[in-house]
C-alpha cells in the first residue's frame, strides 16, 4: 500500500472521527438540557472535561505549554470564536430550532472558510472551488428559507441566531491559521483554548443563574454529560491536528461529517420534522463538499 494512499486514508479517518464527535454536541446537549442539565453548565463541563484530558495526555507525551502573552491572546482568541460562543449559540438553540438545524449551520464553515481564505489569500483561486462554495451556499440557503418565510419573529430570531454558528467558526479557523504560535504544538494549542473556554463558561454560568454539581443527584444526564466530555476531547484534539497538517479549508470539513451526525439524529433518534426540500439541499452541500476539496493546481 502506497504511503500517500495510507496518509490520505488516515486523514479522512480523523476527518471523520472529528467530525462524529463534533455533531455530537447538539443532539447530546438536546437530551441533557431536557432532562435538567443548564445548557452554560453542560458546555462548561464539556470543556473542562476535555482540557483535563488534554493535560493528563500532555503530561505522558508531550510537555506543558510555555506560559506567555502570545500563547493567552491566541487561546483566548481561539477559545471564545472557536468554542465558547459557538457552544453557547448550540446550548440555548438546539431546544428552540431542533438539533437537525443546529447541524445543518455547520455545513456553512467550509464554504466560508474558504471565501475567507481566498480574500485573505490563503488560498489560489480555483473555478471548481468556487463552484463548490456557490453548490453548499445554496445547499444552506434550500434548507434555512422556509424557516425566514414562514416563521414567527421569534423564529426568525433564533433561526438569525444559529447562523452565527458558522461565522464564529469561520473567523476562528481562519484565525488559528494567521496567527498560529510556531513554538506550540496542535496538542498545547487546544489545551489553552478549551482552558480558556472553560474559565469564560465558568463565569458566565453562575451570571445566568445557574448552578449544577455533576453526579450529586441520581440524575441520568449526567452521563450524557460525561460522554460529551470525551466526545469534546476527541473532537478538538483532532481539529487542531488536522488544521496543523493540511490548513483551514480541509480542516473545516468537519463541518459536514457533524451535519450528517446531527441530521441523523434530529431526524431520526427526535423525529424533526425533515423539509421536503432536504436531499436536494443534502446533494447540493456534497457536491460542494467534493469540489472545495479539491487541490488547487
Amino acid at each position: 500500500m502506497s504511503r500517500p494512499f495510507t496518509d490520505s486514508a488516515r486523514s479522512f479517518g480523523l476527518l471523520l472521527i472529528g467530525g462524529m464527535c463534533l455533531g455530537s454536541f447538539a443532539p447530546l446537549s438536546k437530551v441533557a438540557i431536557e432532562a435538567g442539565v443548564p445548557p452554560l453548565t453542560y458546555m462548561l463541563y464539556a470543556a473542562a472535561g476535555a482540557a483535563i484530558g488534554l493535560a493528563v495526555w500532555i503530561g505522558l507525551f508531550d510537555r506543558l505549554p510555555r506560559p506567555g502573552m502570545v500563547f493567552l491572546r491566541y487561546s483566548i482568541i481561539a477559545g471564545l470564536t472557536g468554542y465558547a460562543l459557538p457552544s453557547v449559540i448550540t446550548v440555548l438553540a438546539v431546544t428552540r430550532v431542533g438539533a437537525g438545524f443546529v447541524a445543518i449551520s455547520f455545513t456553512l464553515v467550509p464554504v466560508l472558510i474558504y471565501a475567507l481564505a481566498l480574500a485573505l489569500r490563503l488560498e489560489r483561486f480555483d473555478a471548481l472551488r468556487v463552484a463548490g462554495v456557490l453548490a453548499g451556499l445554496c445547499g444552506a440557503l434550500i434548507l434555512t428559507y422556509p424557516r425566514f418565510a414562514g416563521g414567527s419573529d421569534a423564529s426568525i430570531l433564533w433561526t438569525a441566531t444559529t447562523l452565527m454558528i458558522p461565522v464564529s467558526l469561520a473567523l476562528s479557523g481562519i484565525y488559528r491559521t494567521i496567527a498560529w504560535p510556531e513554538a506550540y504544538s496542535p496538542i498545547q494549542l487546544t489545551l489553552g483554548m478549551l482552558s480558556l473556554s472553560a474559565i469564560a463558561l465558568a463565569i458566565a454560568a453562575p451570571l445566568n443563574g445557574e448552578a449544577y454539581l455533576l453526579f450529586a443527584s441520581a440524575n441520568p444526564a449526567d452521563f450524557i454529560v460525561a460522554a460529551q466530555m470525551v466526545a469534546a476531547f476527541l473532537s478538538y484534539a483532532i481539529l487542531f491536528k488536522i488544521q496543523r497538517e493540511h490548513g483551514p479549508v480541509f480542516q473545516s470539513l468537519l463541518g459536514y461529517v457533524s451535519t450528517a451526525t446531527g441530521i441523523v439524529a434530529g431526524y431520526v433518534v427526535f423525529r424533526e420534522a425533515a423539509p421536503q426540500s432536504l436531499w436536494l439541499a443534502l446533494a447540493l452541500l456534497v457536491i460542494g463538499m467534493l469540489l472545495v476539496n479539491r487541490k488547487s493546481a
